[in-house]
């Protein structure tokens, strides 16, 4: 008899030791559930409430369009350069030809031969010129107009670093280089491409006719000398 009890003790032991360790399938299920998002309640909310995302989303497009339409447009001009032919520079070679022309072994004169690599470095170095700018735009009287209108106290070297903020030049393929000028105003920034390079160019001809006729002085001194 005693062993007998020990035995049914020992089976409902086990018994009881296996219902315990069984997980629990139902709660897991009840919590999945409520995990889960209801898509036919969410839509049928969402319908319910239309109006109101119909009116948020017009007026968030609204706003866009208006904060769109009172942005300042802003216009691009761009020319592009090409290296000048020997023709266009061939005066201010006039020392080398008189060199050709007149051989006095007893005399050296001084050298100003110029080239077209020569000529078109000058010419992109002035587009860079701060000091070139400067005037550029005090002979064009360009002051009032890149003058902010809220801020009529703006110094004038803040007036020429934003002009050459507003300048950009690009070296392309083939040797050719460009510059381009942005601008609020398409027909402004159109003429500011177009004088701003004709000015570079004479300028950069009276730079270089300039340094000639420094060299034709000291020459004249040295013969004089000589």
């Amino acid at each position: 008899m005693p062993q007998a009890d020990s035995k049914s003790s020992s089976r409902q032991e086990q018994q009881q030791t296996t219902i315990e360790t069984i997980p629990s399938y139902s709660s897991s299920y009840q919590q999945f559930e409520e995990d889960t998002i209801d898509l036919y309640e969410l839509c049928l909310t969402l319908w319910k409430r239309k109006f109101l995302l119909i009116t948020f989303t017009i007026v968030a497009v609204s706003v866009s369009i208006v904060y769109v339409i009172q942005q300042p447009h802003i216009y691009k001009a761009k020319t592009i350069f090409l290296p000048p032919k020997e023709k266009d520079f061939q005066t201010l070679n006039i020392l080398e030809l008189q060199k050709k022309i007149i051989k006095e072994p007893e005399v050296s004169y001084l050298s100003y031969n110029i080239d077209s690599k020569t000529v078109f470095r000058n010419f992109k170095q002035n587009l860079k010129s701060r000091k070139i700018q400067k005037k550029f735009i005090k002979q064009f009287g360009l002051k009032e107009i890149l003058t902010p209108v809220n801020s009529p106290d703006t110094r004038d070297e803040e007036i020429y670093m934003g002009f050459a903020e507003m300048i950009t030049i690009e070296e392309e393929d083939d040797g050719i280089s460009s510059l381009s000028i942005e601008f609020n105003d398409p027909e402004i920034v159109s003429q500011w491409v177009n004088d701003f390079t004709k000015f570079i160019d004479k300028e950069t001809i009276n730079i270089m006719v300039e340094d000639l006729n420094k060299i034709i002085e000291n020459n004249i001194k040295h013969i004089e000398y000589a």
